[in-house]
C-alpha cells in the first residue's frame, strides 16, 4: 500500500465507495472479464447491490432472477446455475488477481459461502492473494439463435477455433461489418445496415464470444475490406461480411465469414426467401447451419438469443427504418425516427424495441435544445418506461431512463442505479458507460470514476468518434482543456472523416482562453456572418462568450439581437443566452438565464456545477442557493 502522503494524514483502512467502483471497473475491463457476460453481470450485480446497502437481496432466487434471467418461481435446489456461476466468477477473480490486478490497491472477492463481496485495501505483505476458488477446467459450449446469422457466426467461429493455430486467442472474436445493399433501390440501405445491427446485438449476448461494437464495424462502411487490418484494429480474429438484395417480397442474404490471420474464407452461403418471413429464413438458417456443422447447441443460451420482439415482419421492417433514420445527420432525423418507431408500435403494440427506439429518438431531440425540454422528457420517460414494461432486461431503455433521471430528474444516485443496470445487462456496451460518466460522475465531481468509464468505453470501441469525445470532455471541466485540445486534435488526425472534433476543439479552446482561434476557427469555415447566423443557438452561444472575451462586443451584440428575433418565432436555450452574457460580463443576465435554465430542466443544467465558465456564477449567493435544489456538489 502507497504511503501516506504527510506525517499527520492517518492510513487508509478500507477502501472509499469510488475506490470500490474504480475497481470494478478495471476489473470488468480485463482480459477475464472482457468475454464473459455472465460473469461480468454477476459481479456488477453483487458489488452494486453491496454498496447501495442490499446485502439482504444478494440471494440465489434473486441473482437467478436479475441476474441470470430465471423465472420468478426460480428454484435454487432445482437449478444450480447460481453456484455454478459462482464458481466460475471466483475463478475470473482469481485470475485477475494473479494476473493484471496483481498490484490492484483494491481487493474485491466473493468469500466461499456467500455471494456478498468483500472489499479490502491490499494488504502491504507483497503474497496476499483474494481467497478465491481454484479455477474450473474451462469448457467452451457454441450457442445458436433465431437471429438467423447468430447461429451462423457461432457455429463457424468454432471452425475458426478448429482450423487456427495455437498461437490465436482462445476465445472467439468477431466484427460485423455493414452488409451491402445490392438492392436496386439504394434506400434500401437501412435494411442491410439493420440486419448487420441486429446480429451483432444478438452475437453481444453470447458467453465466451467477444463481439467488437456496432460503430467501430461500421467505421469501415464503403471501404475494401482488407481482413487483416481489421482485425488488427479491432482485435477480432473473425470478421462477418454479407450482402442482401431486397426486390419487392423477396430476399437475397449471402453471407461469409473470413479470418483476420490470413483472410482464409471459412464459410459462406446465399439465402433466397419471401421477406414476410423473415423470422422464419433466420430459424432456417441457424438449422441448416446446425446440420452442416454437426455441433450441439446450449439450450441455456440459444433460449434468450431466440426471442423475437415482434412476429410482425411489417413492424420489424417499420423499426430498422427508424434505426437508419436514427443514424442521420438531418435536422428532421429525429423527427422522421420517431414517426416511424410510432408506426411500429402502431401495428404491434407489445414491440418493446420499437419503444426503445422511440424513447432514443425523443431523447435526441431534447439534446439538441431546438425545443422546449418538457414535452420530449414526458415522452421519453413514457417510451422507456413502456419497453422495460414489456422487458426490463432491455439495456437500451435502461441507459435512455437513466439519462432522463440524471439530466432532467436530478435524481443523481438513482440514475447511477439504473446506469450500472444498463451495463450488467448488457456489459460490452460503450453507450453506457459514457452515459455513466458524462450524466452523471462528471456532474458529480467524480472525475477518476468518470475517466475509468471513458477507458472502458474506449476499449470496447475503439473507433467511435463519440465515446473518443469522453476522456476529453471529462478533462475539460476537470480544468485540463490544453489536455483536452491536445486530445481531440490527435482524434482528428486519426479520424479525420469525422466532424465531430472541430467543434469539441473549439468547446476546449474556449475553456482555455485561446478564443480567438475560436473565433478564427467559425469565420474560416462560414466567412459570411449572415450564414453563420444559421448556426444551432447553442454554437452560437459558444461564440459569443468567444467574441466576448475577446473584445469583439459588437459581434456579439449582433447574437444577441438574432436570439431575440429567434425568440418571437423559436426556442433559444437558456444556457446559449447564459454563455453569451457571460463573455460580456453582464453577470445578473447571465444569473437570470442560468436559474431559468434550471427552473426548465433543461438538458445541460447538470453541468452548471462543474464546468469553469460558470464558476463567476457559483460564487453568487442568490445562484448558489438555486443550484443547491440540483443535488450537485460545488
Amino acid at each position: 500500500m502507497p504511503e501516506p502522503s504527510g506525517p499527520t494524514e492517518p492510513p487508509k483502512v478500507a477502501p472509499t465507495e469510488d475506490d470500490i467502483r474504480s475497481q470494478l471497473a478495471a476489473i470488468l475491463a480485463s482480459a477475464p472479464f472482457t468475454n464473459a457476460n455472465r460473469s461480468s453481470r454477476f459481479l456488477e450485480f453483487c458489488v452494486q447491490q453491496a454498496l447501495a446497502g442490499a446485502q439482504d437481496s444478494i440471494k440465489e432466487s434473486v441473482l437467478g432472477a436479475e441476474v441470470f434471467d430465471r423465472r420468478v418461481d426460480f428454484d435454487p435446489r432445482t437449478d444450480p446455475i447460481v453456484r455454478v456461476e459462482a464458481g466460475k466468477l471466483r475463478a475470473r477473480l482469481k485470475d485477475y488477481y494473479t494476473g493484471e490486478g496483481l498490484e490492484s490497491p483494491v481487493i474485491i472477492e466473493m468469500p466461499k459461502g456467500t455471494y456478498v463481496p468483500r472489499f479490502a485495501l491490499r494488504p502491504p505483505v507483497a503474497d496476499a492473494r483474494p481467497a478465491v476458488a481454484p479455477a474450473p477446467k474451462p469448457r467452451w459450449i457454441l450457442i445458436a439463435s433465431t437471429v438467423a446469422l447468430a447461429a451462423v457466426v457461432i457455429l463457424a467461429l468454432a471452425g475458426l477455433l478448429r482450423i487456427g493455430s495455437p498461437s490465436e486467442p482462445e476465445v472467439p472474436a468477431v466484427a460485423v461489418l455493414p452488409f451491402l445493399n445490392l438492392s436496386s433501390d439504394p434506400r434500401n440501405e437501412y435494411f442491410s445496415d439493420g440486419l448487420a445491427d441486429q446480429l451483432t446485438d444478438a452475437l453481444a449476448q453470447v458467453d465466451g464470444l467477444h463481439v467488437a461494437s456496432r460503430t467501430s464495424a461500421f467505421s469501415f462502411k464503403g471501404k475494401p475490406v482488407d481482413a487483416v487490418a481489421i482485425g488488427a484494429k479491432l482485435r477480432v480474429n473473425a470478421i462477418l461480411e454479407g450482402s442482401v438484395q431486397k426486390s419487392g417480397d423477396r430476399l437475397r442474404i449471402t453471407v461469409q465469414i473470413i479470418r483476420t490471420r490470413d483472410g482464409y474464407h471459412l464459410w459462406s452461403k446465399t439465402f433466397d426467401r419471401e421477406f414476410k418471413a423473415i423470422f422464419d429464413v433466420q430459424d432456417e438458417i441457424s438449422r441448416s447451419v446446425v446440420h452442416a456443422l454437426q455441433v450441439s447447441l446450449a439450450d441455456d443460451s440459444s433460449r434468450k438469443l431466440f426471442r423475437r420482439y415482434t412476429s410482425d415482419p411489417e413492424a420489424f421492417d417499420l423499426y430498422l427504418r427508424g434505426r437508419h433514420a436514427l443514424d442521420g445527420l438531418q435536422p428532421d432525423s429525429a423527427t422522421q425516427a420517431i414517426a416511424l418507431f410510432q408506426r411500429a408500435i402502431d401495428r404491434d403494440p407489445r414491440f418493446a424495441l420499437a419503444y426503445a427506439g422511440l424513447a432514443t429518438g425523443a431523447a435526441q431531440g431534447i439534446f439538441s435544445e431546438s425545443v422546449p425540454p418538457d414535452e420530449l422528457r414526458r415522452q421519453v420517460k413514457a417510451a422507456a418506461g413502456k419497453a422495460l414494461e414489456i422487458d426490463p432486461t432491455l439495456a437500451e431503455a435502461q441507459a435512455i431512463l437513466a439519462t432522463v433521471e440524471a439530466r432532467f430528474d436530478w435524481n443523481w444516485s438513482g440514475a447511477e442505479q439504473r446506469f450500472r443496470r444498463a451495463i450488467a445487462l448488457s456489459p460490452r456496451s460503450p453507450a453506457a458507460h459514457v452515459g455513466l460518466a458524462l450524466s452523471v460522475l462528471l456532474p458529480l465531481r467524480r472525475f477518476d470514476a468518470a475517466l475509468a468509464e471513458c477507458r472502458i468505453a474506449l476499449d470496447l470501441d475503439p473507433l467511435s468518434a463519440q465515446t473518443a469525445f469522453c476522456t476529453p470532455w471529462v478533462h475539460i471541466f476537470q480544468g485540463k482543456a490544453d489536455l483536452a485540445m491536445a486530445e481531440l486534435r490527435k482524434l482528428q488526425e486519426d479520424q479525420p472523416a469525422s466532424p465531430a472534433f472541430g467543434g469539441g476543439i473549439a468547446i476546449a479552446a474556449v475553456h482555455a482562453g485561446h478564443v480567438a482561434e475560436v473565433i478564427s476557427l467559425s469565420e474560416k469555415m462560414e466567412p459570411d456572418p449572415a450564414r453563420r447566423l444559421g448556426q444551432s443557438p447553442a454554437q452560437l452561444g459558444f461564440l459569443a462568450y468567444a467574441y466576448g472575451r475577446a473584445g469583439r462586443t459588437s459581434d456579439a451584440a449582433g447574437i444577441e439581437r438574432h436570439f431575440k428575433d429567434l425568440s418571437r418565432t423559436g426556442y433559444v436555450p437558456p444556457g446559449a443566452l447564459c454563455l453569451l452574457y457571460l463573455g460580456l460580463d453582464r453577470l445578473p443576465e447571465a444569473r437570470a438565464a442560468a436559474v431559468q435554465q434550471i427552473h426548465e430542466h433543461g438538458a445541460n443544467v447538470l453541468y452548471l456545477a462543474v464546468d469553469p465558465l460558470f464558476a463567476p456564477l457559483r460564487t453568487d449567493p442568490q445562484f448558489a442557493a438555486v443550484l443547491k435544489s440540483t443535488g450537485l456538489p460545488f
